[in-house]
């Protein structure tokens, strides 16, 4: 066989679809990477692997048009997947530059992450807020996975600051210092809590609207029904 032809059968795919056991997600931040998308992948069994857990990174920030990678975590209680399982997850999951799974799907748009659950008014079930045991959290935050943006019966947070919404009003309990929070709609910049100071708004959970959580740098998630974009600026 010509070399030629030995270099182009290794770039074509390898490996076979494979069937999901269930399927988790979290979406975390940080200043350097921005919003990312990790999705918990269990595999179902097949002879002779036993059921196996891949962990799916969706990032903006590395390639504008969005970037997949696997993430190889110290978590010893888990049975991870080998490299044959994550080719197969990469085949079955990214389109292009779009990651498909299940209801959920994410995508870039000029390094903001957007995120579309279907159908709507299933963000609370994509990203529930959950308790977690303080060892889980720090491990969690350790590794970078911490759940960053979650949805619950009255609101949600945002890098685990409560955002509570009830008859049109926006608010939030949280008055740390160092912390500052904010809302933008219309085109409008509302503040909601700066120091000790908490100053509820009105807004139309309706409309698109886009939530900052002030810590050094802007933490940004827009919300627009089903659809999430998250970014980190220097300035809401």
């Amino acid at each position: 066989m010509r070399p030629f032809m030995l270099i182009l059968l290794s770039l074509l795919p390898t490996g076979s679809a494979v069937k999901l056991a269930d399927t988790q997600f979290t979406l975390s931040a940080n200043p350097q990477q921005g919003f990312k998308l990790l999705t918990w992948l269990t595999l179902t069994p097949e002879f002779p692997k036993e059921a196996r857990l891949v962990a799916a990174e969706f990032a903006c920030n590395v390639n504008k048009d969005g970037a997949l990678r696997f993430r190889h975590l110290n978590m010893p209680q888990y049975v991870w997947g080998n490299v044959e399982d994550e080719k197969a997850v990469a085949q079955q999951v990214l389109s292009k530059t779009r990651l498909t799974v299940g209801s959920v799907t994410a995508s870039c748009d000029g390094g903001k992450l957007i995120v579309q659950v279907t159908p709507p008014g299933e963000l609370a079930t994509a990203f529930p807020d959950l308790p977690l045991d303080a060892a889980a959290v720090e491990v969690r935050r350790n590794l970078d996975i911490s759940p960053d943006v979650t949805f619950g019966a009255g609101g949600l947070r945002v890098m685990r600051v409560p955002f509570n919404l009830k008859g049109g009003v926006l608010s939030t309990p949280e008055t740390a210092s160092g912390l500052a929070m904010g809302v933008t709609q219309l085109g409008v910049l509302k503040p909601l809590a700066n120091g000790t100071q908490a100053l509820p708004v009105s807004i139309n959970p309706n409309l698109p609207h886009t939530l900052h959580v002030i810590a050094g740098k802007s933490y940004n998630l827009t919300v627009s029904g089903s659809q999430l974009t998250g970014w980190v600026s220097d300035s809401p």
